[in-house]
């Protein structure tokens, strides 16, 4: 889906299969397996040296108080009727 097992799978020298069999065994123990899967897709960037979701959003967070200190304007908002959420 993500690519989360078969980057998982590529640094650890696992099958990958095994990897998605972890996740699902893993499912049925609390619910661990797609908690786990959410946090890898959260923090596994999609391409090596890119920036993982997390990174992103914090680096758009950084970007959007410096201009907010600064007294720059602000981009419009990407939401009809310029809603700010």
């Amino acid at each position: 889906m993500a690519g989360v097992a078969a980057a998982i799978a590529h640094a650890t020298a696992l099958p990958v299969n095994a990897v998605r069999l972890g996740f699902g065994v893993l499912t049925f123990v609390h619910l661990l397996g797609p908690i786990l899967y959410a946090l890898g897709w959260a923090l596994i960037p999609e391409a090596a040296g890119a920036p993982s979701v997390v990174e992103r959003a914090f680096g758009q967070a950084e970007t959007t108080l410096r201009r907010w200190r600064s007294g720059e304007p602000t981009p419009p908002s990407p939401f009809p009727g310029g809603r700010s959420t």
